[in-house]
Order: structure tokens, then C-alpha cells, then sequence
């Protein structure tokens, strides 16, 4: 590869993250374009617990990103990745039950809780919440793209209400007014969209966003003093599968003809 082509792959490779922009349904709307960093939650090793900060190995298992802070920790997870996919998943429901948007189930229409205790799934590294285990198949498979696009606009339009392009917001790195230069940004990580008051700040964000989100305590796009808003919390203690027990109980009942869609 020649000189050119490798900088342009490494400008490539420096653009923000844009989140998806379609959804799978007739007459769905696109999705809003905003930048987001990837989404992973953690910002320490899920086998050792280290700061993955200053150095990390980033591999793939089970069609899962996981982020290591070394090759022993990457054979550990090879070898039996189970346990942490499971930590994994306790994290991205840790930090994304408080944002969640909708209330009700996207595949069915149903409110949630309507079926009982409901479903908690992750998907492509996004909460999705269910109203039984009867939806989990079509979340993840052939209406993927249409659920993850109803959540992200709902929570999107949730958050930036009343604070478009930084209005009123502190900047999640600087602690400062977001638009107090006038160069606000803002950018989603997870289902949590925050605001940073220049491009020094969205670099730093990027780089290590849980860090930051801890500081602001689980707050949102609110103005310092505010607590977020919380949601339903209907922990199963699953991770990312099919249910048994409750979800067989209502198996029947969820075909194809049960749901609106």
C-alpha cells in the first residue's frame, strides 16, 4: 500500500462514528445522524479489572466486540467467553436502563409489563427491552435494524429537547457551558447523549467516555444539579438469549399473528 492510500485509511479510520440511519419497516423515517463513539461499556478489562487507557487488544467473539488489556486476558475470553458476555451485558444494562426510551415493547407494540416480567436483551452492544422472550428471535434477527433504529431516535429526541447544539448543557469533559465558545457538539454513546464544548473535548470523550459518564453520576444531556430521569428496571439476570419458563409460557402466544407490526 502505498504512502497516499495509508493516509487516507487513517483519515477514514479518524472519522466519528455515525449511528444507523434506516429503519427496516415501510414507511419508518431515517434515524437521526449524529456522531457516537461505539458503545462499548466498560473502560477497564472485563477479565483483569486494569484501565484499558493506555493500552488494550480489541477482538471478536460470538459476534461480540470485547476489549482486553492483554493476550493472556484475549486466550482467557477465547477460551471461554461465556462468563464475559454475561459481564458485558450487566454493563450495558447498568448503563443504559436509566435512558432507555420507550415503554413499550418494539416488536409487539405492547406496553411493558404487560406480559409479566418482560425481556432484557443486547443487541449489537444496545439495551433492548422486550415484552416477553416471544419477540427476542426478530429483535435480533430480521427487525434488528428496525429496532435499534426506534430506540436510538426516541432516546435521541428524549434527550436533545430543549439543549440543540449544547443549550443550557456542561460540557461532559471541561465542566464548562457546552456552548460557551459556540462550537458545542454532540455525540451519543450508548443510548446517552452528552455535549462537549470543542473538538479537544470530543477527542478526550472518545477516548475514554464510561470515565467521564461515571463523573457525571449516570446524568444525561440535564444541566448540572439535575438527576436523570429513570426507567423501569426488569432485570431478568439473562444475558442476550432466548428465555425459559416465563418465555415458554407465552411462546404461543407470539406468533406472527399475535404481533402488530
Amino acid at each position: 500500500m502505498t504512502i497516499p492510500s495509508l493516509a487516507l485509511a487513517a483519515a477514514i479510520l479518524a472519522l466519528p462514528v455515525l449511528l444507523p440511519a434506516q429503519d427496516s419497516r415501510p414507511g419508518s423515517q431515517p434515524a437521526p445522524k449524529i456522531a457516537s463513539t461505539d458503545g462499548y461499556p466498560l473502560g477497564t478489562c472485563v477479565v483483569s479489572g486494569k484501565s484499558l487507557a493506555k493500552k488494550m487488544k480489541v477482538f471478536e467473539v460470538n459476534g461480540r466486540t470485547v476489549k482486553v488489556c492483554c493476550g493472556t486476558c484475549v486466550k482467557k475470553v477465547t477460551k471461554n467467553p461465556e462468563p464475559y458476555l454475561k459481564k458485558l451485558d450487566a454493563a450495558v444494562l447498568a448503563q443504559q436502563t436509566a435512558n432507555y426510551p420507550l415503554t413499550e415493547c418494539p416488536i409487539s407494540g405492547k406496553k411493558l409489563g404487560a406480559m409479566g416480567k418482560g425481556k432484557n436483551i443486547v443487541v449489537d452492544g444496545q439495551l433492548v427491552r422486550l415484552c416477553c422472550g416471544g419477540c427476542v428471535k426478530k429483535a435480533k434477527t430480521t427487525e434488528k435494524a428496525y429496532v435499534l433504529g426506534k430506540i436510538q431516535k426516541a432516546a435521541y429526541a428524549k434527550q436533545i429537547k430543549g439543549h440543540e447544539n449544547g443549550k443550557g448543557l456542561t460540557c461532559v469533559v471541561s465542566k464548562k457551558p457546552a456552548d460557551r465558545k459556540g462550537t458545542a457538539q454532540m455525540i451519543m454513546h450508548g443510548n446517552t447523549l452528552v455535549a462537549v464544548c470543542c473538538k479537544g473535548c470530543l477527542k478526550k470523550f472518545k477516548a475514554d467516555p464510561n470515565m467521564y459518564l461515571s463523573q457525571m453520576g449516570g446524568a444525561t444531556t440535564r444541566p448540572a444539579g439535575k438527576d436523570g430521569e429513570h426507567g423501569e428496571h426488569d432485570h431478568d439476570g439473562d444475558h442476550a438469549e432466548e428465555g425459559k419458563g416465563h418465555d415458554d409460557d407465552h411462546g404461543k402466544k407470539h406468533d406472527d399473528g399475535g404481533h402488530k407490526h
